[in-house]
């Protein structure tokens, strides 16, 4: 990979869109930058990753407009700026890499070598996998899809013009249970090829 070249991967909750991310970022050799971002913030600005956490891609208030976001004495709006400070901070450098949520699809998108991406899959093959993965009832796990689906889009569209999960919004919509996690990530990794050999043109 000769250029510079950022995979940002958007997901529904249970679409095993992180372990896409962690197979890309081994594949290609790239650095996984997810969750982590926070423990970057919170050396920078002397606080713990747990205090942080808690206001990760959370829902923000519905009557904090966004004129007065830079404003806004609210964490959930002062973290999510913090992350997109440091995602580009990585971007500036000239680093490739794969990031996960962040709104990364919007906040890099001015950098050419941006290749967005979203994953999503079937309710019933993604209720299986939340239900599988935390130990609980298919019916709560529907529940906990549904929220967290909710408070990405919140998030997601609090800070962006662009709609979560709107096919027009990425490069890349897929399905991951018509072919299952390995074979997706193969598929993407063909598209990536695809796209610097016609970039290189």
């Amino acid at each position: 990979m000769s250029r510079q070249r950022i995979i940002s991967i958007g997901r529904r909750f249970g679409s095993g869109g992180h372990e896409i991310a962690e197979i890309l970022a081994k594949r290609l050799s790239l650095p996984l930058y997810d969750a982590n971002i926070l423990a970057e913030v919170a050396k920078k600005n002397d606080m713990t990753y747990e205090e942080l956490m808690h206001y990760d891609e959370q829902r923000i208030p519905a009557f904090l407009s966004k004129p007065v976001r830079s404003f806004s004495s609210f964490l959930e709006v002062n973290v999510a700026e913090a992350q997109f400070h440091a995602i580009r901070q990585h971007a500036e450098a000239g680093e490739s890499f794969v990031i996960v949520g962040r709104c990364a699809d919007t906040v890099l998108d001015s950098y050419p070598g941006l290749i967005s991406l979203f994953i999503t899959a079937d309710e019933s093959s993604r209720t299986a996998r939340t239900a599988g993965l935390y130990h609980i009832s298919e019916k709560k796990a529907a529940a906990m899809n549904q929220k967290v689906d909710a408070r990405r889009r919140s998030y997601h569209d609090y800070f962006c013009e662009r709609k979560w999960g709107h096919a027009d919004t990425y490069d890349l919509v897929l399905k991951e249970n018509t072919v299952g996690i390995e074979h997706t990530a193969e598929l993407i990794e063909r598209y990536i090829a695809f796209r610097d050999a016609v970039e290189q043109n």
